[in-house]
Order: C-alpha cells, then structure tokens, then sequence
C-alpha cells in the first residue's frame, strides 16, 4: 500500500489498541486525511482537507429505525472546511472522472434514491412535511414503520423461548437488597451541571438511590444522606431518596450522557462491549460518614 485517503471524524489512534496503524501510515508515500478536528494523522499528512460538522452543513440522515430525516444547517462554515460530498466529487472531477457535477446534497441524495429501491419515494419535497421511513420505494407510497406486517401470515417468523432468569437471592446479611438499575435520556426533575474539561462537555449529578422510607429507617438512613451502595464487581456513593415504592429494593438510574464519558475514557479497542448490563443484582447499602466518599 502506497497511498491512503483516510475520512474520518477525529478518530482515537492514540490510545495504542489500534498497533502500529500510525507508525504505518507516516510510512506512505502519499497520506489525505479528511477530517473535522486535528489528530495525530494530520499531523503527518501529506494533504489534510478539513470537514464539516454536522451542525455547519445540509443533507439527509438515516437513523437506526431507517427513519430518514433532513439536516439543516445551524452554523456554517467559518474557515476552509466543506461537505464531504463536495469533496469528494471536486477530487473526483480533478482525477478524470465522470458523474460529480452534482449542483447540491439534493442532487446527491436523488441519485441515490434512482439507485436504492428503497429509498426511490423519498424526496427532499416529502422529508419538508414529513420523517419517512423505508422501504419507500415509490412517490405514491407511504413509509414503513413496521417491517414485514404484511408477510407475517405466509411467511411465519421462528420464534426460540426465552430463558427467564430468576432475580438474585437477597435473604442473606451480607447483601439484604435488590439493586435495579436504568438509564434515561434525560430528568428535568432532577438538578444537573456541565463542566468543560479539555474542551469537552461533561455532565455533573449527584447520583440519587432510591430507598423504601421503612428500610431507610431501620438503617438509620435520612433523606440527602451520602450512602455507599456495594454489589459483587461494583459499587457507588450517592445520596439517598426515600422514595422507593417496595422494601428490599434499592434503584438508581443514569443518564446515557454519563454512560458515554465512560465510554470515552475507556481505552479498550471497543469499550461498547464493556457496558454493564442492567439485571438486578443483590446489594448493600450503609450509610457514609461526612467526608468519607471523599476520601
């Protein structure tokens, strides 16, 4: 391999999982690098042809649940950076290719939609009205919220049995409770802060576990009091809430925004794959002298 057009957005090649990707690739005869943020591979590039953000440019997006939706622009462009559409097509016209005079992110999405049977009933006219998911493969047609409906009676679905897993015991002294654990978007209820660290916005809440008000009496236990909660492989400090609506049972939930710091800080090729899942587990939970957690 002699040359290589990386288009990324700002990917992570410093955190070693990746071998010696960048020692290679400052061995190439010729590097392009197309990016929004400068990285390590920038910095030895040959040619860096700065992107967009999301924010700063137009088009279509297709989400998980095949709903496609338009992107407007809400900044714009400051300096030199562009669509990565329009980049490739102006490299694509300077190389002798034919087919990229391409006037917009319109013209770019109707010929994929020529292409893709799919998506061929979806315009830029019917996305201004409406999201639309596909197949959608004609203007007279609406989208498909639910895959396969239609097909269920002759062709019928295989369906293996689910294995229920009994929750943990929770009778013993050492851990008394059941811990049930969530996430969610968002909780305008609850209080929350947002620190900039290195240019990074990180999300600042005092985490809350739910207590029933009999147990949390019979441990002593107030409202706002910093409890250390304690499972087998984990544990955590928060404050304590006795708004639980059943004894023996501890809950406390997270926002996804805290889960995908974690995410950023962990160092292993794909911390995804290290996300705690969320059975209910037996647990702890004693009450934390002032200025303990700390410590």
């Amino acid at each position: 391999m002699k040359a290589l057009h990386v288009i990324g957005d700002s990917a992570n090649f410093t955190n070693g999982e990746l071998g010696a990707f960048v020692e290679a690739a400052g061995k190439l005869e010729f590097l392009l690098v197309q990016d929004v943020f400068p990285n390590e591979l920038t910095e030895i590039a040959d040619v860096v042809l700065p992107s967009m953000t999301f924010a700063d440019r137009d088009g279509t997006y297709t989400n998980i649940e095949r709903r496609v939706q338009l992107l407007r622009t809400a900044l714009g462009p400051k300096g030199d950076e562009d669509a990565d559409w329009r980049i490739l097509c102006q490299i694509a016209r300077r190389i002798g290719a034919e087919g990229f005079d391409f006037p917009g992110a319109e013209a770019v999405f109707d010929e994929f939609t020529a292409l893709s049977e799919p998506y061929g009933g979806i315009t830029y006219q019917r996305l201004q009205r409406e999201t639309l998911q596909w197949p959608c493969p004609a203007a007279d047609m609406p989208s498909t919220p639910v895959l396969y409906a239609e097909y269920l009676e002759s062709h019928k679905i295989a369906l293996s049995p689910m294995t229920f897993v009994e929750p943990p015991a929770h009778s013993d002294d050492e851990r008394p409770f059941v811990l049930a654990r969530g996430r969610v978007l968002n909780q305008p209820e609850r209080q929350l802060g947002i620190q900039e660290v290195r240019g990074r916005n990180l999300i600042e809440r005092d985490d809350i576990v739910d207590v029933h008000p009999e147990d949390a009496t019979a441990l002593g236990i107030s409202e706002g009091d910093e409890v250390h909660v304690m499972y087998e492989g984990g544990g955590f400090y928060a404050k304590a809430g006795l708004s639980g609506t059943q004894r023996g049972m501890l809950s406390v939930t997270s926002l996804f925004g805290q889960m995908i710091t974690n995410i950023e800080r962990d160092r292993s090729p794909d911390p995804m794959l290290k996300i705690d899942g969320l059975p209910l587990v037996a647990a702890s939970i004693v009450k934390v002298a002032v200025g303990a957690a700390a410590d």
